[in-house]
């Protein structure tokens, strides 16, 4: 019986002795599959690596430029709504336009500027310096005529009624004077008839001058540059 015991006792302690060494060669053998990856795969993982670090530097670069440029953006530009029908057809009440901040005018630009709290979009006609003067719905600059082509359909019109579309004005309605002075302008409404413009309100200083409009840039499907 002794003997039994004893070879059953052997048994299970070289059973045991084979298990642990069992797990002790897996252990082994997985670690050396663990470190003998192929180098293909541990350049694959650098590279992913790599192209991570890329993706986003280039991300926080591109967000980085576009805070630049709209805030850039805002010192050249600004963006301006039309209010009233002064401007029509040439722009309408609500049409958004996109400005660019300046105090340079040329004649016919359109140009946007503030009175009191109001902001209006008004055509330059008369620049410091010039002699102006509407005569029969033609427009002379120091005693010659200048075409705006841009009222040609409307004045056409007017006149087969029988009436100027533009009223016959000269600078001394505006008070005593025969020449626009220094850093004043005058502007005009295309919709001359119903414009509310320097004919009522007089000539402009430069110092409330905001830009020109560059672009009609709302409603979408009226998208138009000047």
């Amino acid at each position: 019986m002794m003997e039994k015991k004893q070879t059953q006792v052997r048994k299970r302690t070289t059973t045991s002795g084979n298990i642990q060494t069992n797990t002790l060669l897996s252990q082994k053998k997985g670690r050396k599959k663990h470190q003998s990856q192929p180098s293909f795969l541990k350049a694959g993982n650098r590279k992913k690596k790599r192209s991570r670090s890329f993706v986003k530097e280039i991300s926080l670069s591109v967000l980085l430029g576009l805070v630049l440029s709209v805030l850039l953006a805002s010192f050249f530009f600004t963006l301006v709504t039309v209010r009233g029908f002064s401007m029509s057809p040439t722009l309408r009440d609500g049409n958004v336009l996109l400005v660019r901040k300046t105090d340079r005018l040329q004649r016919f630009d359109l140009a946007v500027f503030s009175r009191g709290e109001n902001t209006h979009v008004r055509r330059v006609i008369g620049l410091p310096g010039d002699k102006l003067q509407y005569k029969d719905d033609t427009l002379f600059i120091n005693n010659q005529p200048l075409d705006e082509k841009f009222l040609v359909e409307k004045v056409n019109q007017s006149q087969k009624n029988g009436k100027n579309f533009t009223e016959d004005f000269s600078l001394s309605m505006l008070g005593e004077m025969t020449v626009i002075p220094d850093d004043r302008y005058l502007f005009l409404g295309d919709n001359r008839p119903y414009s509310t413009d320097s004919r009522h309100y007089g000539l402009v200083k430069e110092e409330q001058i905001i830009g020109i409009a560059k672009v009609k840039f709302l409603p979408l499907n009226q998208l138009q540059g000047f």
